[in-house]
């Protein structure tokens, strides 16, 4: 006996049946070829694809080869590691364009200074009077109120006398200009928005790989990256795996991202900060003081390139020489006519400085403006005459110290005396002179190991200081003797100083 179905429920099944008929005709012209090529023709075509993207790998690898090569060639001519040179290839983005040096731009140069202040910067040196000022630039007072006058003067009316200026004046101010540029970071730049762009895509391939490995070989890795520049906006990016997460949270007790963030203030601040104490802090800024200077001196090893520039090279061209800290005038200046041009004139060149003398100090030195000088025959006649000419006035400084001192001395000896026969029935015993240090040094020279060669740029004569590079930091003494010539009183230090001493 066979079961038949009403009509109304075998309509619906037919209705039905026609549209899962449609959909599969829809979805088979939704699955149709974008293209009419036949199973050859897609062979051949993949077979092409495939030995292009051969040749381009090929070429790749082989670009990476020749960068490399080029690198280490670079390395060797500008005295850089291979790394940083690999660094500024593939960190950097499209090069800076300059302006010319032409008038104009000279002028709007010069529109921008600060001149004729007393201690001011003026052309990138600095000055403690405006005598010095004049005398340097070989400029007259008159000269130099006419440029401050031009400085005063609205644009377009001041450069058309800008123009008109003598052409000494014309010619240092165009000179300034070429000195600015030489000393401007040169070289690639980035966008804010492609740095950022590199650094999101590389933290996320680092976080990509770290966590196959961590599938692959049961480990487990946190990262962080981080700025280390305060021109630079990004956020940390960091990855870390569920297990660092949890060592992070019990054992350090820490959050993540404000390990991170502390990781950044870190980097911000400079590893050279870390030193313990204040002391440490101005050992390590000595150091990198006279590492620059000596790096500007002549050829050194890669180490020394962190200060390296296109131009450290050019003073001696000697390998390895060393700086003669102590001798600095006649192993130096006199051996090979060079001096150590624009050093701040308000810093002394004593051997004990502050950290934050000693960072204006290597601040000039690594911007350029303090730096090594080749010395015409005029400059080195100029420099040995300036030098003579305070010795001079250092020597007559000394005798007529020791002159005036004799009497004081004589007058302190004869009190001290009755003040001893006053008080000698009460059994007290006192020193025969107020300054036994005297005694054991009269007419001696202070203990330096160049007290007696000509060179006097390490010491102090009544504020009268010589110019010269900073002393060493390499040589210590245990037990150093400073004199003071306007009260003639010695004494004696335990702390650690350098070999140059101040008198």
């Amino acid at each position: 006996m066979s079961i038949t179905k009403p009509p109304r429920l075998q309509k619906s099944q037919a209705a039905t049946d026609a549209k899962k008929l449609q959909r599969k005709k829809n979805k088979a012209a939704c699955r149709s070829r974008k293209n009419n090529l036949s199973a050859a023709q897609q062979e051949a075509q993949t077979k092409v694809h495939l030995e292009t993207q051969r040749v381009y790998h090929e070429a790749i690898e082989e670009l990476f080869n020749n960068q490399e090569e080029t690198a280490r060639k670079l390395a060797v001519q500008f005295n850089k590691s291979v790394l940083s040179v690999l660094q500024d290839i593939q960190h950097r983005g499209q090069l800076t364009h300059r302006r010319q040096i032409n008038p104009y731009n000279a002028w709007n140069h010069f529109k921008k200074m600060h001149i004729l202040a007393e201690g001011e910067a003026f052309f990138c040196y600095y000055y403690d009077t405006l005598d010095d000022l004049f005398e340097e630039l070989d400029i007259t007072e008159d000269e130099a109120n006419l440029l401050l006058e031009l400085q005063g003067i609205e644009e377009s009316e001041g450069y058309e006398k800008f123009k008109l200026l003598p052409e000494k004046l014309y010619n240092l101010i165009i000179d300034e200009l070429v000195l600015h540029r030489e000393h401007q970071l040169k070289g690639s730049r980035m966008t804010a928005r492609a740095r950022g762009q590199d650094l999101r895509f590389t933290s996320e391939r680092i976080a990509a790989e770290l966590e196959a490995v961590n599938s692959r070989c049961a480990t487990t890795s946190f990262c962080f990256v981080v700025r280390t520049d305060l021109s630079h906006v990004h956020a940390p990016y960091h990855y870390a795996h569920p297990k660092a997460i949890e060592y992070i949270e019990t054992v350090l007790k820490k959050d993540v991202h404000a390990l991170a963030f502390e990781f950044e203030a870190f980097a911000l601040s400079g590893i050279q900060e870390v030193a313990k104490n204040a002391n440490a802090r101005r050992v390590q800024r000595k150091t990198k003081l006279r590492d620059a200077i000596r790096l500007g001196l002549g050829k050194q090893k890669l180490e020394f390139c962190m200060f390296a520039d296109s131009t450290s090279e050019e003073i001696t061209g000697i390998m390895g020489i060393s700086m003669e800290w102590a001798c600095y005038e006649s192993r130096i200046v006199d051996k090979y006519k060079i001096a150590l041009a624009g050093w701040p004139r308000k810093i002394p060149f004593t051997c004990e400085l502050s950290s934050s003398t000693l960072d204006v100090v290597l601040s000039a030195i690594l911007d350029g403006r303090c730096k090594w000088k080749k010395l015409t025959d005029h400059e080195y006649d100029k420099h040995v005459s300036k030098r003579a000419t305070m010795m001079n006035a250092a020597r007559d400084t000394d005798d007529v110290s020791e002159d005036s001192n004799e009497s004081t001395d004589s007058e302190e000896l004869s009190s001290i005396e009755s003040n001893h026969e006053d008080t000698s029935s009460s059994g007290l015993t006192l020193p025969t002179s107020m300054y036994p240090a005297l005694d054991k040094y009269a007419m001696q020279p202070v203990p330096s190991t160049n007290i007696y060669s000509n060179d006097f740029d390490h010491f102090n004569f009544s504020n009268n200081v010589m110019e010269g590079p900073i002393a060493s930091t390499d040589i210590y003494a245990n037990h150093v003797v400073h004199l003071n010539f306007s009260n003639n009183v010695m004494v004696n230090h335990e702390t650690p100083v350098n070999s140059s001493f101040v008198l």
